[in-house]
């Protein structure tokens, strides 16, 4: 009982309300990330065929160097679900086929799904030749 009277004129039985102009304004964290102009990019479009999703067509962006050494997912504009595109880090072993497949080509490859590449040419034309992205050729360098 001693104790719980010396506590006492400490203790406040309401918290102390701080008015919310004089409350800082909570900082807005905005990454920037630098793109080197003339590191290789690929671009990749695809129709989402997600549970929920009604085939939303969309275009993604991304280096090169992240599709054939890295990890990349791209997001459905439309239902937000993720899609596992390249995966050489072993992060998803359970969507890869234990590790096997490290590529949209590869993944794709295993489901029975043909995967075709084109390369942009100068102007910005689209020059797509038709062979699949397994054949070797001009269409495998897609960059």
């Amino acid at each position: 009982m001693h104790a719980l009277r010396a506590y006492r004129p400490l203790v406040r039985p309401t918290a102390l309300r701080i008015p919310p102009q004089s409350l800082p304004s909570r900082p807005r964290f905005v990454r920037f990330y630098q793109v080197n102009p003339e590191e290789p990019r690929l671009s990749l479009t695809f129709t989402c065929t997600a549970p929920g999703c009604s085939g939303h067509r969309s275009s993604h962006t991304f280096t090169k160097r992240s599709y054939e050494h890295g990890v990349v997912l791209v997001e459905c504009p439309e239902c937000h679900n993720r899609h596992l595109i390249a995966d050489h880090l072993g992060w998803f072993k359970d969507s890869t086929d234990g590790g096997k497949n490290k590529t949209l080509e590869q993944i794709m490859a295993a489901k029975g799904v043909l995967v075709t590449r084109g390369r942009i040419v100068e102007g910005g034309t689209f020059e797509f030749d038709g062979s699949e992205a397994g054949d070797a050729g001009e269409s495998k360098e897609g960059s």
